[in-house]
């Protein structure tokens, strides 16, 4: 199996629930089934030399604003906190909660995951702002 999962309850009347669960694949698992050495690639090099690109167009960029900051920054500090534990778990990341209410439920995921999610929520909406101030700012020529 791809994954371990511990039970460990329920807080907050359900909200959260704890337990260890081990991912050898991508968001939710998505990957794990690929063979070892596809994962090591995909998972570890190829997404190493993406976070490693994003921090450097966060660190060099003259167009990126405060939110585009902030947001990227949660992607590479999430997105490098998974791949140490990758590198250092065999390959697998430690997740370990679930939140949701009922039977609506996030999967379980961990702070790295949470910090990405996050990340990409935000520069989503700094691109919008982004695009707005760019057109706004845009000159109109008289026809």
């Amino acid at each position: 199996s791809n994954k371990r999962a511990i039970y460990r309850g329920d807080f907050l009347g359900g909200l959260f629930r704890f337990q260890y669960t081990e991912n050898t694949g991508a968001f939710l698992g998505l990957g794990a089934r690929l063979p070892e050495a596809v994962r090591f690639w995909l998972l570890i090099v190829l997404v190493g030399g993406v976070l490693i690109g994003i921090l450097g167009f966060i660190c060099t960029s003259q167009e990126i604003n405060s939110l585009g900051i902030l947001g990227g920054s949660l992607v590479v500090g999430g997105g490098f906190g998974n791949l140490i534990d990758r590198i250092f778990n065999a390959g697998a990341v430690v997740d370990f909660v679930d939140m949701g209410v009922g039977n609506l439920r996030t999967g379980i995921v961990n702070v790295a995951d949470v910090a990405i999610t996050v990340g990409v929520g935000i520069l989503f909406v700094s691109s919008l702002f982004l695009g707005n101030s760019e057109k706004e700012s845009t000159p109109v020529e008289d026809a």
